[in-house]
């Protein structure tokens, strides 16, 4: 069905009308404009044809010439004030419907105001008009031609954004995510340290329930060279240290922490627990870190990691929540394809995510407005070429949009040709 209906008088504006019409096929096709003369076919009832084209158009043009508004019959009736006359059974409906009526100014013709025509048309003053002229028309003709776009490709898309959502709409990019993936193995991975953090904890405790103090005493400080990042060799310092056990046996060991500078210097004392069962115990400093330094490490990495990932896999399940109530609440778009983009500053197995952008005009403030798909793990440029795309947006907030992405897994309806 077509979208557009040019209203106009044969014997007021036929010339243009017939520009138009041609101006509007070259730009959209021959199937997105109905003008009588050339769409109803002979013996058709033309009241009938006239009202099925209009409760199929989103956008009604009147053409309004220099006679539209005076134009009268053989007895020098105006035909406007007749209920039977065709142009204004066509804008008396329109005005009705849900298309945007655009009044088409013909060279210069002004737009009548709302106390000169019939009460059903009073309304017609209150749209916005365009202009149509011979000297301006190239850009008359693109200012038209954005209102029309405006129209059908905007928040009242019906016949085809609409039926999108109810069939097969899917914001969901195909195929699993590698960051899927990657939080499973770092979830796995996290559990691992907490398994070998509760480890160290059990084990520690073991040995807490069985330990003693002791006075050790600093004899030596052993050196450890080590290389940076940069190449460089940097020395650290473990502490060698001797105790008297209960045996009255002379223990000598050696702490687990190296450092720079060293923890604790030749001579000085330090408060040891050692387990007096074992006569060559292990031996911690009698500190918050020197009990639980192992347990901490370990258990705590493993929770951050676990959380972390537990976060990336729920984190679908909230935002299909969001989206249920986006595809509620929200309002469907037609979109024009702008380009594909690789995104070299995130990499997963040597490869960079793609991100179909696609545009649309606003209609409110006339500014064009970006939308960008989720991360594409193959690149869709050959699946996307000469579509419109369909994305649903929060009329109060165009940043929260979803788009369809139902081509990439062969799910999409019809094709819509670019303009």
């Amino acid at each position: 069905m077509a979208a557009i209906f040019i209203s106009y008088r044969r014997d007021d504006s036929a010339g243009f009308a017939g520009a138009l019409e041609r101006e509007i096929t070259t730009r959209l096709g021959a199937d997105r404009v109905f003008m009588d003369i050339k769409d109803i076919e002979g013996g058709t009832e033309f009241p009938a044809a006239i009202d099925t084209a209009l409760q199929t158009s989103q956008v009604v043009l009147v053409l309004i010439g220099p006679r539209w508004l005076e134009a009268s019959d053989g007895q020098g009736a105006r035909r406007l004030d007749q209920l039977d006359d065709f142009v204004r059974q066509e804008v008396a409906r329109s005005l009705k419907n849900e298309a945007r009526v655009i009044p088409v100014l013909i060279e210069g013709a002004k737009l009548p105001a709302a106390e000169q025509l019939p009460v059903d048309l009073q309304t017609l003053p209150h749209r916005q008009a365009r202009e149509l002229r011979n000297s301006h028309w190239n850009e008359d003709i693109a200012a038209l031609m954005n209102d029309i776009r405006e129209s059908i490709f905007s928040l009242d898309t019906r016949e085809t954004a609409v039926a999108k959502i109810g069939k097969d709409f899917n914001p969901i990019a195909p195929g699993r995510s590698p960051f899927k993936v990657m939080a499973f193995i770092a979830l796995a991975i996290g559990a691992i340290f907490v398994a070998i953090g509760l480890g160290f904890f059990i084990y520690q405790l073991v040995f807490l329930s069985h330990a003693t103090k002791v006075t050790g005493h600093v004899t030596n400080l052993l050196k450890e060279e080590s290389r940076n990042d940069n190449g460089e060799t940097e020395i650290y310092y473990r502490p060698q240290l001797e105790y008297i056990n209960s045996a009255g046996r002379t223990v000598r060991v050696t702490l687990g922490e190296a450092s720079n500078p060293p923890t604790y210097e030749v001579g000085e004392d330090v408060i040891l627990l050692v387990d007096p069962r074992v006569e060559y115990s292990r031996a911690i400093p009698d500190t918050f870190w020197g009990r639980w330094t192992f347990p901490i490490v370990f258990g705590g990495v493993g929770i951050l990691v676990c959380v972390g990932a537990a976060v990336l896999l729920a984190w679908p399940q909230l935002s299909n929540r969001k989206t249920r109530r986006l595809l509620k609440e929200g309002k469907p778009i037609l979109t024009t394809f702008v380009n594909v983009e690789e995104n070299s500053m995130v990499e997963v197995n040597g490869r960079h995510p793609f991100h179909v952008i696609t545009q649309w005009r606003n209609p409110v403030s006339h500014e064009f407005v970006q939308f960008r798909s989720p991360a594409l793990w193959k690149d869709p440029t050959y699946q996307v070429a000469n579509r419109m795309i369909t994305v649903v947006v929060d009329p109060n907030n165009l940043h929260r949009y979803l788009m369809d992405l139902s081509f990439l897994s062969g799910a999409a309806g019809t094709i819509i040709r670019r303009m």
